[in-house]
């Protein structure tokens, strides 16, 4: 099996590119319930890649056709 990749919050912010600009948005999602599925070790925040695609993939907007 391979090895699953995680993101820290930070490495997130660098992933989506200022589209959320704070860690601190990633906790209030959390919070919330919102925000792509995440692993809490300890005091610690991983976010799964896999779950970090698929969170982005649902959001996908597909232009309307005329």
């Amino acid at each position: 099996m391979a090895d699953q990749i995680y993101l820290t919050p930070a490495e997130l912010l660098d992933r989506w590119r200022g589209a959320v600009s704070h860690v601190q948005t990633l906790a209030n999602w959390r919070n919330q319930g919102r925000g792509p599925e995440y692993v809490k070790l300890e005091h610690k925040v991983l976010y799964p890649l896999r779950a970090v695609e698929e969170y982005e993939q649902a959001r996908i907007h597909r232009p309307l056709s005329i």
